[in-house]
């Protein structure tokens, strides 16, 4: 119906066209086909990659393909960082079609995960992050798991997110924990223990010590807490000390007389051993002992020191006689003793006895020999013993009486006349004395009240030989009844 030179025409098929034309009245008809192809229809999946990864985009649909990247392939491999339109266009027989898909890019997670080192039995916290999921190889499904492993062990985790993931492996090490061994000690107060512990490198002490053992000295049980170290794991252990009180013994010393025996008795042990090997004792001079205690517990004293001290046994052999003087004489009482290592004279003016001292007209106090000077009538009656040795070794000697008598004065005359010369002497002295006086006895008494010897006055002039007594000071007593004593020097 077109009455044009030209048509256009969009058939869906193959279709002809008459066209007829005229000119001056006269016409020509001319048949056209017009050949219609088939527009592809050119079909390509769009993608959601992570970042990091690739994407195949596939076109079809057509039979060549152009990209706007370039490509001429039907499908291509891309890999951008962010999301990225691309475009392809598809030929078959001369027509295209051409299409745009997006490739979408999800970021992918960059898991973090941190490595430990433990000690054996303990555990480990291990934390991922930087994902919004989590999944572990030991089917844990949270960010952290708690792990005790004996051995050195790797925990692999995979963090997700949007679909996009990330695995990491860690180590966990795992330093074997030392075992601590340490002794238990029992002491006795005053000693020392020694505390050793073993098992690890270094140690620490609750007393700040960092040896391995460590030398105590408590007074009562004690814990002691070590902390062995190796590797920095550490194992506490804590031991007893436990401290038996060591005995405090007390000894007696003693006094005892020869020949006798003494028990020692001890106390403040439960056991005891002697320096000598018993308890029972018999020196024959004055001696130490040694005493040790044990308790129970066996802990055993200081040793301590005890004296038993041996006295002689003082007997009185030789007592002292009755003495009748004048007054202004000397009076000399004497004992003999078996020891005279000990002696005191005694006197009684009433009071009962009291001890003489070497002052006013006594001397001689302490020795066997007691003079008493000057008499007066005050003297008169005055009773005098002697203790030789002391407590129940000692002895006591009669009584002995002190008499004043009075005398004529022609005996008072002849006492007072008596002359001994020389005086000091060599080898011999001359008593010079009346007639009336020949006959009466003499007495030499030595510096301790011994009699050395006796004699009769022979003569006015009695000679007596002093070759065998030794130098020093005599006594010589003269007179039966009533005595006069005079002191004599032998040099």
């Amino acid at each position: 119906g077109a009455t044009t030179n030209s048509i256009s025409v969009s058939p869906n098929a193959n279709t002809n066209y008459t066209v007829t034309g005229l000119t001056n009245g006269c016409s020509d008809t001319k048949t056209v086909s017009v050949t219609v192809n088939q527009t592809p229809t050119v079909a390509v999946n769009s993608a959601t990659i992570c970042s990091g990864t690739n994407a195949n985009i596939i076109a079809s649909g057509a039979t060549s393909y152009s990209w706007d990247n370039g490509a001429t392939t039907s499908s291509i491999s891309v890999s951008p960082n962010s999301n990225t339109n691309y475009t392809v266009t598809g030929l078959t027989n001369g027509c295209s079609d051409t299409k745009t898909v997006s490739v979408t890019v999800n970021q992918t997670p960059t898991v973090a995960v941190n490595s430990t080192t433990i000690c054996s039995g303990t555990n480990a916290s291990i934390i991922a992050s930087g994902a919004t999921s989590f999944s572990w190889d030991n089917g844990a499904t949270t960010s952290s798991i708690s792990v005790s492993p004996n051995a050195n062990t790797n925990y692999t985790v995979t963090g997700l997110t949007n679909g996009c993931s990330d695995t990491k492996t860690v180590s966990v090490t795992v330093n074997q924990t030392p075992t601590v061994a340490v002794n238990s000690a029992t002491i006795c107060s005053g000693t020392n223990a020694s505390i050793i512990a073993s098992g690890a490198t270094s140690y620490s002490w609750d007393n700040g010590a960092t040896t391995n053992s460590i030398s105590v000295s408590p007074n009562a049980n004690t814990n002691y807490t070590v902390t062995g170290l190796t590797n920095g794991c550490s194992d506490t252990k804590t031991v007893s000390l436990t401290v038996n009180q060591t005995p405090t013994v007390a000894v007696n010393s003693a006094t005892i007389c020869s020949g006798n025996s003494f028990t020692i008795n001890p106390n403040g042990a439960a056991t005891y051993s002697y320096s000598n090997g018993s308890a029972i004792v018999s020196p024959l001079n004055t001696r130490t002992y040694t005493v040790t205690g044990s308790s129970i517990e066996n802990c055993v004293s200081v040793p301590q020191t005890l004296t038993v001290t041996v006295e002689a046994n003082a007997t009185i052999t030789s007592q002292p006689t009755n003495q009748t003087l004048l007054t202004g004489s000397t009076a000399i009482f004497t004992i003999t003793s078996t020891s005279n290592s000990i002696l005191q004279w005694q006197t009684n003016l009433g009071l009962g006895f009291q001890n003489l001292s070497n002052i006013s007209q006594y001397s001689g106090v302490n020795t066997a020999t007691l003079t008493v000077s000057n008499l007066s009538i005050s003297n008169d009656n005055q009773i005098f013993r002697c203790i030789s040795g002391t407590g129940l070794c000692g002895d006591t000697s009669d009584i002995a009486t002190l008499f004043l008598s009075p005398v004529s004065v022609e005996e008072l005359r002849l006492l007072q006349n008596i002359t001994i010369y020389p005086n000091p002497a060599t080898s011999q002295v001359t008593i010079l004395t009346d007639a009336k006086l020949i006959g009466s006895v003499y007495t030499f008494y030595n510096c301790i009240g011994k009699s050395v010897f006796v004699g009769k006055i022979n003569s006015e002039n009695t000679l007596i030989d002093l070759e065998n007594l030794s130098g020093g000071i005599y006594l010589i007593s003269i007179g039966d009844n009533i005595k006069q004593t005079f002191k004599v020097i032998k040099q």
